[in-house]
């Protein structure tokens, strides 16, 4: 019977030992299981949060360079302005003392000889307050009429015919505008 009996304990304890070692296996794997489960949802969590920021931080750095370069074409777009601004105070400086001086009449009598060929014999000068002084040589030399005009600053001349159907400007003031106009594509100031 002793020996029965330690058959019989010696079958249980191999049975328990059989039953840990399964139950040991089976931990070991959902162990190993968890672990790559927790690893795998921890490496996507890193992976998204790292996306994440690495999108938060480029959209941060386009907005940075994005204003940094709205704010140099400001700048640039002020210093342009000025550079012209300066050059055209200069050519007005230039052109105001070309009208006092003896030239200036006899580039009136061209201008108006080349604005009555445009608009026809029957021309009206207009000059500026400033030029009415040469109304009389206009008068004379074109038996043209002649009128004061308070919207020409610069100088120069302008006429119409006597209807005022054709029109021709040949006004510094007029030149300028133009020139101004061309100045930033002509002088490479443009702004990319």
């Amino acid at each position: 019977m002793q020996e029965r009996l330690t058959i019989f304990l010696k079958t249980v304890s191999d049975f328990a030992d059989e039953r840990c070692a399964e139950l040991e296996n089976q931990a070991k794997s959902f162990k190993n299981e968890s672990i790559s489960a927790y690893k795998s949802e921890a490496e996507a969590k890193n992976r998204s949060y790292i996306e994440y920021e690495t999108g938060r931080i480029l959209s941060s750095v386009n907005r940075q360079i994005s204003d940094y370069e709205a704010e140099k074409k400001t700048a640039l777009t002020a210093l342009r302005s000025e550079i012209t601004d300066k050059v055209f105070a200069s050519v007005t400086k230039l052109i105001n003392d070309f009208t006092l001086s003896e030239n200036y009449e006899q580039f009136l009598l061209n201008s108006a000889l080349e604005l009555k060929a445009t608009v026809g014999d029957s021309a009206v000068f207009f000059l500026r307050p400033a030029d009415m002084k040469y109304a009389d040589i206009l008068r004379e030399k074109f038996g043209a009429e002649v009128k004061e005009d308070d919207k020409i600053f610069i100088g120069g001349l302008r006429a119409s015919d006597k209807d005022a159907l054709m029109l021709a400007d040949d006004t510094f003031d007029t030149r300028l505008d133009v020139q101004r106009a061309e100045f930033a594509e002509k002088s490479g100031l443009k702004i990319y």
